[in-house]
This record gives C-alpha cells, structure tokens and sequence, in this order.
C-alpha cells in the first residue's frame, strides 16, 4: 500500500501554480470554433465563460453579484405580483 504524503501550503501552491502554467501553455483556439456541434459547442461556452469570470478583479466580481441579485429581486417581485393577480384579492368573496 502507497504511503500518502502530506505537502505543506506553499508545496501545493507551488503544484498548483506549475498545473496553472501548463494549461496556459496548450492552444485551446479551435475549442472556440462555432463549427463545434451545438450541444458542444454549449458547454465549452460556458467554461470559457466562468474561466473569463475567474480573471476579473474583485470589484468586478462584486458589481457583478450585485446586479445578479438586484436581477433577482426583479424577477422574484414580478412573480409574486403575478401570482398574486391570479389568486385574487383576500377578503372580496
């Protein structure tokens, strides 16, 4: 049985950042191709979306989140409104 090897924090770093380099050294161009099939195609979209999303600095990050849930809060009012319109008024039987 393999005996496991507990690595420090700057030892994982350090892997990581070697992991890191050599990704970015492969030539992922013709991944972006719309020749791609679609349902393909989808999901490399949207990993090269989250990989661009991971390059933003913090405050982006941020301003983004909080135009999510401002989104979100639009969304949810507008259904509570509807569903509401369609339950009818409480008390007018």
């Amino acid at each position: 049985m393999e005996k496991s090897v507990h690595l420090t924090n700057e030892q994982k770093i350090e892997n990581y950042k070697e992991e890191i380099s050599k990704l970015e050294e492969i030539d992922y161009f013709p991944l972006y191709s719309q020749d791609v099939a679609y349902h393909n195609y989808g999901y490399i979209h949207t990993f090269r979306v989250i990989s661009d999303g991971l390059r933003l600095s913090n405050m982006k990050q941020f301003m983004a989140g909080v135009l999510a849930g401002i989104w979100i809060s639009l969304v949810y009012v507008a259904v509570a409104m509807v569903t509401y319109s369609f339950a009818g008024k409480p008390g007018l039987e």
